[in-house]
């Protein structure tokens, strides 16, 4: 809205209420006294309203990109707010969005009104490197900003969409909080030991989660078949009734009680539970792992530097007690193999409160952590492991939440990844955490379609509070059946 219509608006407002307290003569004076003020004090709310409301226009109409200053940062960019103008825009909050994204079409006040707008709405919900993606900037030694106009368009489509998409997935009122329970959970049926040793559970105890065409009562799971596929692999189970287990093509008898056994060759598939088989309890540890460390040094495994940022700011990788340690960031550890349909397992530790890192797969080999992402993010709304925050660990970055945030900071945790054709599946811990399946349009590039092909896998290191470890990094393909 042009600032002349918007000052005609509050105009128009106060005029016609003027008039009104004019015309009105009641009989008795008290009256008359007490409808004007009335009418008075509303003119003067309205107006003062209205005008709150064109504020943040009014002040976007002074704004510059001159009111911000640049220097090297997170993702080569770090922008900080230098002017009055933009510190009296980030003072009114969302409210100032609209007017921010009007600003954005206009040059000169293209990128404070980006940088405005990542600050608002970074220190209220999880925005991730992403809102650089858009804004490929030079910048000079004297702090010069230069940058190209069809980048606009882009950068708006951006900001609408993430703006109503964090709108209608988080609460800007509630921050980022560690578990209160102090200890670790595991799947069910699982020890901390058996997770250690690459068990996953493949049923909650509760819940189908991870299933279809299975149902649960009182607490034992019934028919259905899992949505993951797997390749070789030993299965334990707990069983209320006898009955028959298929996986891939082999068909197992299980009898009420425990049972465990070692599947080889049996190609590939979903574990299926023939109808009148009761289980309380069922996991699985995928065989055929290869380790891809050897707990020693980087041999085999490649810096991704990140392109903007300068060598001070580069995420630090080296190898200590076995692990590979990441320091600072955002950056990138690449591993010189491909994997297509794969099982990913490996320990994570993150050495300090609230960090924030990843596993990447299927990565465009060579690109900077262009791939689907497994989240390492041990946080959680009001300390309460039921109410993950939206990049909580074992999701699937940008496409499906964690059920539940099990893991914590300062200590080991487990983490599996199994990605068969469109399907993914996450665990942390032994605990199923996502069950998604890309429907999207094929495309090379995972951040923006399907890929199938196989790719690379990629350690992240998110940014510059990042300090993680990542030890026993074992690697399983999961072959069809010749």
């Amino acid at each position: 809205m042009p600032s002349t219509c918007r000052r005609g608006m509050l105009v128009g407002m106060a005029k016609p209420l003027a008039k009104l307290v004019a015309v009105i003569k009641p009989k008795r004076r008290w009256a008359q006294f007490s409808i004007r003020s009335l009418l008075l004090v509303t003119a003067i709310v309205g107006t003062g309203f209205a005008w709150w409301l064109h504020e943040p226009y009014r002040l976007v109409g002074k704004l510059r990109n001159s009111d911000v200053s640049w220097d090297g940062g997170h993702f080569g960019l770090d922008a900080r707010v230098t002017g009055d103008t933009a510190v009296s825009l980030l003072r009114h909050g969302r409210r100032a969005t609209p007017a921010l994204l009007d600003a954005i079409e206009q040059s000169d006040k293209f990128a404070a009104a980006h940088v405005l707008l990542t600050k608002l709405w970074q220190n209220r919900y999880p925005v991730s490197g992403a809102e650089w993606n858009h804004l490929r900037v030079t910048l000079y030694g004297n702090g010069k900003l230069d940058y190209h106009a069809e980048q606009i368009p882009a950068v708006r489509v951006y900001w609408q969409a993430t703006i109503s998409h964090l709108v209608a997935s988080a609460d800007p009122t509630r921050p980022f909080t560690s578990p209160k329970a102090i200890e670790p959970e595991y799947g069910h049926g699982l020890t901390a030991d058996l997770v250690r040793r690459g068990w996953i559970s493949l049923f909650d105890g509760e819940t189908t989660f991870g299933w279809e065409g299975a149902m649960v009562e009182d607490a034992l799971l019934s028919d259905g078949t899992t949505t993951t596929t797997f390749g070789d692999c030993q299965l334990r189970g707990d069983f209320a009734t006898s009955g028959k287990v298929i996986v891939g093509g082999h068909t197992i008898d299980v009898h009420d009680g425990k049972f465990q056994q070692t599947l080889k060759d049996i190609g590939r598939g979903p574990v299926r539970l023939n109808p009148g088989l009761r289980v309380r309890s069922l996991a699985i540890r995928p065989l055929g792992m290869d380790s891809v460390h050897n707990g020693k040094d980087l041999s085999g495994w490649n810096a991704i530097r990140h392109p903007r940022l300068a060598d001070d700011n580069q995420t630090r990788w080296y190898v200590e007690a076995g692990a590979i340690h990441s320091q600072g960031g955002p950056g990138a550890l690449e591993l010189d193999r491909r994997y297509g349909d794969c099982v990913i397992q490996l320990e994570i530790r993150t050495c300090a409160k609230l960090v924030n890192g990843g596993v990447f797969f299927r990565a465009v080999p060579g690109d900077f952590m262009n791939g689907y992402e497994a989240q390492v993010f041990n946080a959680c709304y009001d300390q309460d492991r039921a109410q993950p925050v939206r990049y909580s660990t074992g999701a699937i970055d940008d496409r499906q939440l964690a059920r539940r945030l099990v893991s914590n900071d300062l200590d080991t945790f487990s983490m599996t990844v199994i990605a068969v054709g469109p399907h993914i599946a996450t665990w942390v811990n032994g605990v199923q955490m996502t069950d998604w399946t890309d429907d999207r349009e094929p495309d090379d590039n995972p951040r923006n379609g399907m890929r199938l092909k196989p790719g690379t896998i990629q350690l992240q290191s998110h940014d510059s509070e990042s300090d993680i470890e990542f030890r026993n990094i074992r690697v399983g393909e999961i072959h069809r059946r010749e």
